[in-house]
């Protein structure tokens, strides 16, 4: 794409000019009477320099949102929402790869139930034949149906002057809607008044679920339940299939997944979701042995997954006018189904190399983003670290957990123990019991679960150091489980271990202090002695 032209300095030289200010005035007072307050994002430099003074001048209450972290951008924007201004917003690629159509999606996400008719995306660029056609029809999703294209190569004043001249275009589509409903006889009947008391019960059960998501995702699916029993809408569709995922219940979670994409065929999310939960129903049936089942979710795993891949290529494919390449927003989900898809350790070595070329094949994708960005969502950001741990990409893994824990001390926990389980099952015990010892030097949630991951990744690398003749190094591994393990579950096989390697080193007294403890701990041992 061109570069877009102009400078401050013709900026000012391009002043507007009183004949066009009176013009405007009289052209947009319909406009001016129906949104007093004007609310605006603009990148281009031509535009923000001059539109400030012009609008005000035209009639307007402006409020510029002269910000530049995409989150404070985002909570302004919602905040010029929902006092019902109009708002414009011109959106260029930022280093993290967002767009003006990952920003909407942040804003859908948000506010589900709002309307975004009064929001006017504006893009700056050379508009190819059709292309015009794709973005409406990625915009159409968020209920936006108005946008302004400006030419790049003009000056300033020349952007500005059509600029109004669309924003007349855009009053006279709103004010032919507001002849056609008022040209409408009111009838208030009994069945209005119940349709409104239905959408507000609607409103009220999808609002109590969302809060309740994290912690009693059982009580949320009740209220999304009642929810789709009064308005059975896409959105409710998909929360509840999180829900269920949440607390296990896969096969349910894709039901839902499911009915949500019959009702919106455009969105990759649920698709994406879908194959999470077939890639974790591959682990529970090759676990039980039934690996021909498992065989069948990983196949329709992997085709969830392909599509999810391809609406999002659909929406995205012309990188130019968008003024960017595959955004990380657009992917957070892809990389939640790509997390899930750890097939170590279950006998299913095929399967795990095609999830492996799938993994190169979408960091090809996104390769240019740079994960370590903060203004990228947090889940994402340490998925897209666990699959790069996963393919043995070490360092630049670290650094986006590292990167997560500066962000904030209370992902220490999640971060280092997900970089730990990972360096484990590849094999990689030092290293991982080393991440372990740093983790404890955090406050941590759910220490008994990181305390039985620690634990099997020491004793894993203090077998490696006797398998080597190093049973004295082994012994004081197995004494620094102890001391974070203390009476932790499992312990009589830190013992028995302990009590194998003292014999090694043909210290018998503590050989048979330590199998003593072993059989306190536990009357039957779970796994025999390595003598």
């Amino acid at each position: 794409m061109k570069p877009e032209v102009g400078s401050a300095e013709i900026s000012r030289q391009a002043s507007p000019t009183q004949p066009l200010v009176m013009q405007q005035k009289v052209k947009l007072k319909r406009l001016v009477e129906e949104f007093p307050y004007f609310s605006f994002y603009l990148d281009d430099l031509d535009l923000k320099e001059n539109a400030v003074g012009l609008f005000e001048k035209i009639g307007f209450i402006v409020d510029h949102i002269d910000v530049k972290d995409r989150g404070d951008i985002i909570k302004l924007s919602i905040q010029a929402l929902e006092k019902g201004h109009l708002i414009a917003l011109h959106y260029r690629k930022k280093q993290d790869g967002s767009n003006i159509l990952s920003l909407f999606t942040e804003l859908k996400r948000l506010k589900p139930h709002k309307s975004f008719k009064n929001i006017i995306p504006v893009f700056v660029a050379n508009v190819v034949s059709g292309t015009d056609n794709i973005i409406f029809k990625a915009l159409s999703k968020f209920d936006i149906r108005f946008s302004i294209f400006l030419n790049p190569d003009n000056s300033g004043a020349a952007k500005l002057e059509n600029f109004l001249s669309e924003l007349q275009a855009f009053q006279k589509l709103i004010f032919t809607d507001i002849r056609l409903k008022s040209s409408r006889k009111p009838d208030i009947s009994r069945a209005d008044i119940k349709s409104v008391e239905v959408a507000e019960r609607y409103k009220s059960l999808v609002k109590k679920g969302d809060e309740l998501m994290k912690t009693n995702p059982e009580k949320a699916i009740e209220l999304f339940s009642e929810a789709i029993d009064l308005k059975p809408d896409f959105y409710v569709y998909e929360k509840r299939g999180d829900a269920y995922y949440l607390i296990g219940e896969f096969t349910m979670a894709i039901n839902d997944y499911i009915e949500a994409n019959k009702l919106s065929q455009g969105m990759s999310d649920p698709f994406a979701k879908l194959s999470a939960c077939c890639f974790n129903l591959v682990r529970e049936e090759a676990k039980k042995g039934n690996k021909d089942i498992a065989r069948k979710w990983f196949d329709r795993g992997v085709k969830s997954f392909h599509k999810a891949e391809k609406i999002i290529e659909k929406i995205e494919k012309d990188k130019e006018l968008l003024e960017e390449g595959y955004s990380a927003g657009a992917y957070k989900n892809i990389m939640e189904a790509l997390a899930e898809a750890d097939l170590r350790e279950i006998g299913m070595e095929e399967e795990e190399r095609e999830i492996d070329l799938l993994s190169r094949k979408v960091f090809e994708k996104i390769k240019h983003i740079d994960f370590s960005n903060e203004d990228i969502d947090v889940d994402t950001r340490m998925n897209y670290a666990i699959t790069l741990t996963r393919q043995k990409h070490y360092v630049i893994a670290e650094k986006i957990f590292r990167s997560l824990i500066r962000q904030d001390v209370d992902n220490a926990g999640p971060a280092l123990n997900n970089f730990a389980v990972e360096l484990r099952k590849n094999k990689e015990y030092e290293k991982a019991f080393n991440i372990y010892r740093e983790l404890f030097k955090y406050k941590i949630t759910n220490k008994d679960i990181v305390i039985q991951e620690m634990m099997i990744a020491g004793r894993k690398y203090a077998l490696t150091a006797r398998a080597d003749g190093k049973s004295e190094k082994a012994v004081k591994l197995y004494e620094e489980i102890t001391r974070y393990a203390k009476d932790a579950k499992n312990m009589e096989r830190v013992f028995c271990d302990m009590a194998a390697a003292y014999l090694e080193i043909r210290d018998t007294e503590q050989a048979l202090m330590f199998f003593d403890m072993a059989i306190k701990k536990s009357k039957s041992l779970a796994e025999p002695v390595m003598l």
